[in-house]
């Protein structure tokens, strides 16, 4: 959701973020309230497929991950080794999710509505399906 720093509430979107919230805050294992994070860039009005998988195959909690997808490019991965620490890591891979889709105005991040706000057409999140599938 930025350029070369945080957008205005309502400006054009051109980075996606995949970010971790875990432990404590401030601080922490995740570095909260910033939390364990990576972004790529999409300057485009075209649709993109996202994708978090939690992969659990390893067999072994350390090896395990979460990785984060955009058009099948990965752009961050958290594993257990990374957040060291056997049971914030079971918060975070084996605990039941959902998901969240946010269209946020306001706050700290990004900021709050300003001139710069755009409202109506262009400034909507549109989505065409969500799926959630799952093996074993």
């Amino acid at each position: 959701m930025r350029r070369d720093r945080h957008p205005r509430g309502g400006q054009w979107v051109t980075t996606g973020y995949g970010t971790v919230h875990c432990d404590v805050a401030p601080g922490g294992i995740c570095n909260e309230w910033s939390g364990l994070g990576g972004n790529i860039g999409f300057g485009d009005n075209s649709w993109h497929t996202w994708r978090i998988i939690i992969d659990r195959t390893p067999g072994n909690w350390v090896d395990e991950s979460i990785t984060w997808y955009k058009d099948g490019a990965q752009f961050m991965q958290v594993t257990g080794g990374r957040i060291n620490n056997v049971n914030v890591w079971n918060s975070l891979a084996t605990s039941p999710l959902y998901i969240i889709l946010d269209v946020a105005v306001g706050g700290d991040w990004p900021g709050a509505p300003n001139g710069d706000t755009l409202g109506s057409w262009g400034s909507e999140m549109e989505v065409a399906y969500v799926a959630h599938y799952e093996s074993t």
